[in-house]
Order: structure tokens, then C-alpha cells, then sequence
């Protein structure tokens, strides 16, 4: 029952509205569980650790969460994080560095 006492829509009844809609929308190429992987990804990307992500979705192998990480932007972060500590606790970190070997 959903909060209003009403039965769910079985998937065949929720695939049949799903689907009506695209077409009324124009939108070609959409399926339903795009919308579970764009949740998945907004979660991450609002810093929801990818643990509870994948306790919502469902996964019981982490790998499968992992892939809603996209790699590309967590790794930029990272690096981000590190300019950032390293200005902060460090000082400017682009200066110039000398390449001359040291004297022993």
C-alpha cells in the first residue's frame, strides 16, 4: 500500500504509463531504469557515501555501486582536496622548483 492506501501499480501497469508518457513527451531512447541510475548518481554526487547508495539500491557487491562513482570526477576531487591542503598548509605551491641535482 503507498501512503495514500492505495495498491502499487504492478510493473506492467507502471512500464505501460512509463512508456505512454515518453511517446506524449517526444523523448526516444529513455528507459525506466535510467531514472534508478540518475537517483544513484545525484546521491554520490550530493555526498551520500556510496555504502548507503548501494544499501537504497539494493546491491549486495559493492562493485556494483561503484560504478555511479564516475571515477573521472571523485579522482578530480581528490586532487582538488590535495591543491587545496597543500595551499593552505603549505603556502603557494606553484612556485618555481629547481631541477639541479643537490651536492651530497
Amino acid at each position: 500500500m503507498n501512503i495514500h492506501g492505495k495498491e502499487y501499480l504492478h510493473g506492467d501497469a507502471m512500464a505501460t504509463i512509463f512508456k505512454g508518457s515518453l511517446k506524449k513527451a517526444d523523448i526516444q531512447g529513455f528507459r525506466f531504469h535510467d531514472l534508478r541510475h540518475t537517483a544513484a548518481t545525484r546521491m554520490v554526487e550530493a555526498g551520500v557515501p556510496l555504502f548507503q547508495v548501494g544499501q537504497i539500491l539494493g546491491h549486495t557487491d559493492p562493485k556494483t555501486t561503484m560504478r555511479y562513482a564516475h571515477p573521472d570526477e571523485s579522482l578530480k576531487d581528490a586532487i582538488e582536496s590535495l591543491a587545496r591542503y597543500n595551499r593552505d598548509n603549505y603556502g603557494n605551491t606553484k612556485k618555481k622548483r629547481s631541477h639541479k641535482k643537490r651536492a651530497n
